[in-house]
């Protein structure tokens, strides 16, 4: 199977109806749609996405930098990590470390956060994050979660002197009863949200399998 990719930069979809496509650029006619609309609820299939009761996670990362040369061999998680993530979380096992952490530690469970520090070429460290839930991003980062953040981050490495050299927030789609939300707005057509922060660990195997499904369902050629 040979597919062609084609990239069309700085073009909003703005409604998906049949075979056609409304974008800030024109309409474009298509055998088979995946729409996959992210954190915005609004635009493409509102009524269906409202079935879901979704809400918008925002988070806080930082970038930060060691004054001496380190390098790690892994992504590096702590105990805050392994009484969020749901792998860990929902064993029985994990219930003792979960209370503990809630009087411990209640006002950074309060606030999602848990450590995940991954290293990228430069040395640098990705660390993570915080998790807030509402019906819109939240439009300000909070300094007091960055502080809990790297508070956590010294506990676990002994790095002197390490700089803060980037801060951001980002958003995604959540719901409290699925990972994944895939709909059939009509036979051609996908619906595609992570709901669950799983994003980047999971979309090309769960884009295969909606490709899979399309192909399986249409008449498309795919050629």
């Amino acid at each position: 199977m040979c597919v062609r990719a084609e990239f069309r930069w700085n073009t909003a979809v703005r409604a998906i109806g049949g075979t056609r496509i409304e974008t800030s650029h024109g309409t474009i006619e298509a055998e088979a749609v995946v729409a996959c609309p992210g954190d915005d609820f609004s635009t493409l299939f509102p009524d269906v996405i409202a079935k879901h009761a979704l809400t918008i996670c925002t988070l806080q990362m930082l970038r930060v930098a060691p004054a001496e040369p380190s390098r790690f061999g892994a992504a590096v998680m702590s105990d805050m990590s392994l009484a969020r993530y749901e792998g860990f979380a929902d064993l029985p096992e994990a219930q003792a470390l979960k209370d503990r952490l809630d009087r411990e530690e209640a006002e950074s469970r309060a606030a999602g956060i848990h450590l995940i520090a991954v290293q990228s070429a430069d040395g640098s460290l990705v660390v993570g994050d915080s998790h807030v839930y509402g019906n819109a991003q939240q439009p300000f980062a909070s300094e007091r979660f960055d502080r809990l953040i790297l508070d956590e981050f010294d506990r676990v490495f002994d790095l002197p002197g390490r700089t803060v050299v980037n801060r951001w927030i980002g958003t995604y789609a959540s719901s409290k009863e699925r990972t994944v939300l895939v709909e059939r707005p009509a036979d051609h057509i996908r619906l595609v949200m992570v709901t669950g922060g799983t994003g980047a660990s999971t979309g090309f195997a769960l884009g295969e399998q909606v490709v899979d499904d399309l192909y399986a369902s249409t008449s498309c050629s795919w050629e």
